[in-house]
């Protein structure tokens, strides 16, 4: 295993290897585990079936950074912003503020739909409560990691090489926004999870850690998941 350290924190490999990552764990690691499975996969708990898929789709990343990690000359961790470089207290402090930063985005867009007389839907009442369950498990628990390890620790040092901080940072946020599917056609949800993405690439570029963001990405996911499981008011 490469032992070799990041001095600048600028990953070595191309939009292309990022490409690829992107490719394997969110589009093929789910189909070849659907395929592997066989018809076994259709007589499965909806609940179960995307538990499955992405704990299948994070294992797929593990194994890709492994990968680059052998064969590039640099600390994984560190490129991905993921190293612990300063005091715990400081990725607590700046987790909080990635966590207040957001909520006052949620405030804010609240407020706007409500001037602008917007009704936002609630896309997630289509699902039963067992569902809900194992959603709201993947949003807490591993949504935050792999979410800002791949975009803002993968994707956005990656978008650097070739843009400016600022154009990286709204690409990624773009880009991030489209992968919220679920949120199609409802704007203020759309708006919010790419403002969501901007504050979170500003500080990934600020702190040059990951850390924080996943933190702030954490209290979100779980504020809106008591939300949703009907524990705390909407």
């Amino acid at each position: 295993m490469n032992t070799h350290s990041s001095t600048n924190n600028a990953p070595p490999w191309s939009l292309s290897t990022v490409l690829v990552g992107f490719i394997l764990g969110f589009f093929i690691a789910p189909l070849v585990i659907s395929k592997l499975l066989g018809s076994l996969f259709h007589q499965i708990q909806p609940s179960s079936k995307l538990l499955i898929l992405n704990l299948g789709s994070y294992s797929a990343w593990i194994l890709y950074f492994k990968y680059l990690n052998e064969t590039y000359p640099v600390d994984i961790l560190e490129t991905l912003g993921l190293k612990f470089n300063h005091k715990a207290m400081y990725y607590i402090t700046m987790g909080l503020v990635a966590g207040l930063g957001i909520m006052s985005i949620m405030a804010s867009l609240s407020l706007l739909s409500q001037f602008l007389g917007l009704h936002p839907q609630q896309p997630y009442q289509i699902f039963p409560k067992q569902q809900l369950e194992v959603i709201s498990f993947l949003a807490v628990l591993l949504a935050p990691i792999l979410e800002e390890t791949a975009f803002r620790g993968f994707l956005q040092p990656a978008l650097k090489r070739t843009l400016t901080a600022p154009i990286a940072i709204i690409v990624t946020a773009s880009v991030f926004a489209l992968f919220h599917s679920l949120y199609y056609g409802q704007w203020v949800a759309l708006a919010y999870v790419f403002m969501m993405g901007l504050w979170l690439g500003f500080l990934r570029e600020h702190t040059k850690s990951t850390i924080p963001g996943i933190i702030g990405h954490f209290i979100n996911n779980l504020l809106a998941s008591l939300a949703i499981l009907g524990l705390v008011g909407h």
